[in-house]
């Protein structure tokens, strides 16, 4: 199994070849969405299983000639270019995930990383950890709300925002983010809340790849230059 380098480039093409087929570029600093009703949680599964879960038995990887193969299971996705060393998964539900839930818990415990901050607006929620209480708020418009308590819509932006501003996302330069439908159950004001939030990481150079069959989503983000 290959070992890849933090420094390397980001991948130019992924390509998926079995069971489904299908390309999808992936240039530095931008927002890749993919559409349709078939696969595509299974196109961002296969990535984040390449990138993020290397280690398992099922997956391998090796280079040849600036070209990586990654084989998964029965499936292989063949990257022309270098790869990400670092892939996050957002699942539709990801603020149960137990992988965001362990970013959380980093920044419950104070872990900050502030050469990867990205500054978003004052009027987003975000998360508040009181370490006495020990208790997780989301704080918006300078109310607190019990973490369980608030809706589903202002928990998803609040995670987002406290890992975007904390830094917690890692090197933009070699991590991949992957958004399963992240809209889904987001109150309309929040769709934009999330579009404003993605474009300013892709600014900071991160790949993001969405996948939805929202067409307000995927007009919001097409218009993000």
């Amino acid at each position: 199994m290959s070992t890849q380098n933090p420094n390397e480039d980001i991948p130019i093409k992924v390509i998926i070849n079995s069971p489904i087929k299908g390309e999808l570029e992936l240039d530095k600093g931008s927002i890749n969405v993919v559409s349709g009703r078939r696969y595509k949680t299974y196109l961002l599964e296969s990535i984040y299983s390449a990138l993020a879960g290397r280690e398992q038995n099922d997956v391998d990887i090796r280079v040849e000639h600036g070209l990586a193969y990654i084989h998964i299971r029965n499936s292989l996705v063949e990257s022309h270019g270098k790869l990400p060393f670092n892939a996050i998964l957002f699942p539709e539900d990801f603020i149960n995930d137990e992988r965001i839930i362990d970013l959380v818990e980093a920044f419950k415990k104070g872990i900050r990383y502030d050469y990867y901050r990205v500054k978003l607006p004052e009027s987003f929620e975000r998360l508040y950890y009181d370490p006495e209480e020990k208790k997780l708020y989301v704080e918006k418009q300078e109310e607190w709300v019990p973490f369980n308590k608030a809706s589903t819509s202002e928990k998803k932006i609040a995670t987002l925002s406290t890992l975007t501003e904390s830094g917690l996302l890692g090197d933009p330069m070699t991590t991949i983010l992957l958004f399963d439908e992240p809209n889904s159950s987001l109150h309309p004001s929040d769709e934009l809340k999330l579009a404003y939030t993605l474009a300013l990481l892709a600014e900071k150079g991160y790949t993001i790849v969405v996948s939805t069959d929202d067409m307000d989503m995927i007009m919001i983000l097409s218009c993000i230059d």
